[in-house]
């Protein structure tokens, strides 16, 4: 057993030894290597090791929440939670913490060549995507990584004791590329969980090649027609999209777009939309969530019918269905709110190809996502990459676009799908094509 689980554990005794009904501790021990290049060279590094517990106490239906960076004080912070939720109002909806349950293993989630890489190595894969994605002077390149090791524990008085290590890098090449007045941008992000997925040299090119393909963007005419989401685009849009909408919180609240919607039919038949969590070496892959609970693999559209939401302890008793697993918090201090995991996007019948070829008049739309503004439906999104197609050809880059459309047409209203599908750190997705979008540029 490690220290700091036993910590976990000998609080949350403590807490009930004051009184409370219900206690629960999470420890966040991390250790970050961080890395900054601007202009092709290397501005800043450094190495951080912090460590973290948030503490939830309930006092029959009130909540008192506290964190701390002091984990062999945790004492403290345990009774001052407890203060907070003697005066804190009751919320009717609190039902309980999650109990105890099995937890699947996860493969792939750690791998001690990265935890163990030194600063040097790191700095050396960093500087080889560099010089590939600066191949003259035309190019001005940065870029940063952030490589964390994590353990995380979580503990409470309902029988949950969760404990698992992680390792994670994120980061991205970015490219600007001049040619005489004209600018143009390209970038490539580079996520993993092994310091074998750190090939630096692929994003590299990729982001030199975004860059100077994006260069000579025009405006077009306004009017409705087609747009084409790339693979990132896609799983973008798509996982954003459901995580509002199949968000369990706001669904209770009757916010969501997709409340009181399950079994009705929310997008095209073609669309089949899983969320895994159990993907080996994913990005967002665990074995439980942040409130301990076992995580599920859900279906969330199948074949264009709304199956699931996505629930954290809270939101499944306000729903009255089956807690799956979801529940992500901000920091140590926030209340779990439902997060989606790996997205896995069905493949269609299209060729990426024909889909281009079909397109009369559209957007082929790379690196981007549709989002929708604030508590509304409606999509409305500058296109920040972006290229005119028509008559089945990619014309040229475009600006000054916008793309608009109610999320609602934009899932029943997508009419190809590739058979193509790519893996992205744990997500797999395919090219689409959205019908009836209403385009506005300045010309």
């Amino acid at each position: 057993m490690s220290a700091s689980l036993k910590i976990a554990k000998k609080n949350v005794e403590y807490g009930i030894s004051l009184g409370a009904d219900q206690v629960e501790i999470q420890i966040l021990n991390q250790k970050q290597t961080r890395l900054e290049i601007r202009k092709s060279s290397l501005k800043g590094g450094d190495i951080l090791e912090t460590g973290g517990a948030g503490v939830r106490v309930y006092v029959g239906k009130s909540l008192g929440l506290t964190s701390t960076t002091r984990i062999n004080e945790l004492n403290e912070s345990v009774k001052k939670a407890y203060s907070l939720a003697k005066g804190a109002p009751e919320d009717p909806y609190f039902s309980s913490l999650p109990i105890g349950g099995k937890y699947r293993r996860v493969r792939e989630l750690y791998d001690n060549e990265l935890a163990n890489a030194p600063f040097e190595i790191l700095v050396k894969k960093m500087m080889e995507g560099i010089e590939e994605a600066s191949p003259n002077k035309d190019y001005t390149v940065s870029s940063g990584l952030n490589r964390s090791v994590t353990e995380h524990i979580i503990v409470n008085s309902q029988g949950v004791e969760a404990r698992t290590k992680g390792t994670i890098f994120s980061g991205s090449i970015g490219v600007k590329f001049e040619k005489g007045l004209d600018t143009s941008i390209g970038s490539e992000p580079i996520n993993g969980r092994s310091l074998k997925e750190l090939e630096t040299l692929d994003a590299g090119k990729k982001a030199a090649e975004k860059a100077k393909a994006r260069i000579g963007a025009k405006k077009i005419s306004s009017g409705i027609m087609d747009i084409v989401l790339d693979h990132k685009s896609t799983l973008g849009s798509l996982a954003s999209l459901l995580n509002s909408g199949a968000n369990g919180l706001t669904a209770a609240l009757g916010t969501a777009f997709l409340t009181g919607k399950i079994g009705e039919k929310v997008a095209e038949k073609g669309i089949t939309i899983k969320d895994d969590p159990f993907v080996p070496g994913g990005v967002a892959s665990q074995s439980f969530d942040d409130e301990g609970t076992p995580t599920k693999k859900l279906v969330l559209i199948e074949k264009g019918l709304f199956k699931n939401y996505l629930t954290d302890s809270y939101s499944a008793n306000r729903l009255n269905v089956e807690n799956n697993g979801h529940g992500a918090k901000n920091s140590l201090i926030s209340k779990p709110t439902p997060t989606i995991t790996n997205v896995i996007i069905s493949p269609g019948k299209w060729n990426t190809e024909e889909i281009i070829k079909d397109t009369k008049k559209g957007i082929l739309i790379e690196d981007s996502g549709l989002t929708l503004q604030g508590a509304s439906t409606n999509i409305s999104r500058m296109v920040d990459n972006g290229y005119y197609i028509e008559n089945g050809e990619i014309k040229h880059p475009v600006k000054n676009t916008m793309v608009g459309i109610t999320v609602f047409d934009a899932l029943s209203n997508i009419n190809a799908i590739s058979k193509e599908i790519v893996n992205l750190w744990g997500s797999q997705t395919p090219n689409i094509r959205i019908t009836k979008v209403k385009i506005s540029s300045g010309q």
